[in-house]
């Protein structure tokens, strides 16, 4: 009788250490897929808008606007390939002597699929949730990329003029 419960007791314990094998096989697999995504969205996004972005940003600087050209690629994570824009700063005295800081909106670049999308937000995470308007997308080799880009780029860039009373700092 006891050889039963042993039995019993060995063939379930197999049982788990395999459903266990199984499930982090899965996992693995998984995390090399998603690292794949990220890598292959970086890769899109470093060789069709972030050239745009770095030569907004300079010649905007030259014009006295400062900016915060952000890439967020984490393939570790899992987490969306995205590169941002925002104008910020810099910081001015307003009339009642408190420092202010005019800031822009965000604007977001991901991949999806075949497409490159621009969102805009008002925080660092918004391109992953719902404070992102999805403000257009183009095929990843359109012909009108670059003036597509620009325009989404005059969109913050009024954002930080419409917002010329800044921020309280």
């Amino acid at each position: 009788m006891s050889d039963d419960f042993r039995a019993m007791a060995a063939g379930l314990r197999a049982q788990h250490e395999a459903d266990v094998a199984a499930r982090r096989a899965n996992e693995a697999q998984g995390r090399d897929e998603r690292h794949k995504e990220v890598t292959r969205q970086a890769q899109i996004l470093r060789a069709t808008v972030l050239p745009i972005l770095a030569r907004a940003k300079t010649e905007i600087g030259e014009e006295g606007i400062p900016s915060e050209l952000k890439e967020i690629f984490d393939p570790a994570t899992g987490v969306q390939a995205a590169v941002s824009l925002r104008f910020v700063g810099p910081k001015l005295a307003s009339a009642d002597g408190r420092a202010i800081e005019p800031r822009s909106k965000i604007l977001f670049f991901t991949v999806e699929e075949d497409r490159v999308e621009a969102k805009i937000g008002k925080s660092y995470f918004a391109h992953r949730d719902y404070e992102t308007d999805c403000s257009g997308s183009r095929k990843i080799d359109a012909a009108d990329m670059e003036p597509w880009i620009a325009s989404k780029v005059r969109e913050i860039l009024e954002s930080y003029f419409a917002n010329g009373g800044g921020k309280n700092v």
